[in-house]
């Protein structure tokens, strides 16, 4: 699977690291959900949360923002950012209109104690939207488990 430059599919990178990462006390494991139970359970049936940097002037906010966000129409998601909603991607609407998010924030959904990764922000939306377009990480499981072996 590569990048496609041209549609902005499969932007997506894996990173093997050398020692494990040790996290805060304030933070939780993610996983990965199989596709058929995002696409069936997770992503229609549960309130995600967007969090990641939003910018502040040339540098970061020095904390996360954290929104709830819901999943969007494909056909309303598009029209709204006019971009095509292709099968690896996938749309969420933010409850509240926020400022700009930067590349590679997050979108989380807990079912049952567990937090699952559904996407990630491939590029920044244009300000003032409650929509963002993100890379839809279950429809990559598949490659996850090959690489990963």
């Amino acid at each position: 699977m590569r990048y496609e430059e041209e549609s902005g599919e499969n932007d997506l990178s894996l990173l093997e690291l050398e020692k494990p990462v040790q996290c805060p006390d304030s933070g939780l494991p993610v996983c990965v959900p199989e596709r058929d139970f995002a696409e069936r359970v997770l992503i229609p049936e549960t309130l995600g949360l967007l969090s990641g940097w939003t910018p502040n002037g040339t540098s970061l906010d020095a904390t996360p923002t954290v929104i709830p966000v819901t999943h969007a129409d494909r056909e309303e998601c598009g029209q709204t950012l006019n971009v095509t909603v292709t099968t690896r991607t996938s749309c969420e609407k933010a409850i509240v209109v926020t400022g700009p998010w930067m590349e590679g924030s997050v979108v989380t959904r807990k079912h049952k104690g567990t937090w699952f990764l559904t996407g990630i922000l491939g590029s920044t939306p244009p300000p003032g939207q409650s929509h963002v377009l993100l890379t839809t990480v279950p429809r990559y499981s598949m490659w996850f488990k090959q690489i990963m072996k």
